[in-house]
């Protein structure tokens, strides 16, 4: 029987364990095991993440699946709108900026109003061009999680299989 355990934190928050052939006696204390792992994956990650306005808070989710020859869990974020914008915002909070300069082009707009003072007629307004540089500092709040339990993770998925090997052999 071939075994691998994965743990990825390189992407989002990843448990997986593979069998070429999954033992049926294997399944429920695996699918356990991982959903423990998830679930406090999931409690670590909602401690840590920013909460400036909650809304990146709002959108962790949990998915374990269970396959005919795998068991996963995935603690992520919904992307939120069609674009991923909020998506790509936690990724700037978890991975910081590179600090290089962002240049914007100068544009015109028509403008019906200033403030909250409707004007009699629209008016043009020039935006000019600028250049900003980004300086997000890294915060970690889900890769800093999966470098903590990763050595317990695979230490406990481990376990679980080599009960499994050791049952299987003795039967």
């Amino acid at each position: 029987m071939k075994l691998a355990v994965r743990f990825d934190h390189t992407t989002p928050l990843a448990v997986a364990l593979k069998f070429e052939q999954f033992p049926d006696q294997l399944r429920e204390e695996l699918l356990a095991t991982v959903s423990a792992l998830a679930t406090e994956a999931f409690g670590q990650v909602a401690a840590r993440v920013p909460r400036r306005t909650g809304r990146l808070a709002s959108q962790e989710r949990i998915a374990i699946k269970d396959e005919p020859t795998r068991v996963s869990a995935r603690v992520d974020f919904d992307g939120g709108d069609a674009q991923g914008g909020d998506f790509a915002k936690g990724g700037a909070l978890e991975y910081g900026s590179k600090g290089e300069p962002v240049d914007y082009a100068g544009y015109t707009r028509q403008q019906d109003h200033v403030w909250n003072k409707r004007l009699s007629a629209p008016i043009d307004v020039l935006i000019g061009a600028l250049t900003r540089t980004p300086t997000i500092a890294p915060q970690n709040f889900v890769r800093s999680v999966a470098a903590s339990m990763q050595s317990e993770a695979v230490e406990r998925l481990n376990a679980v299989a080599d009960r499994a090997i050791e049952k299987l052999n003795n039967d």
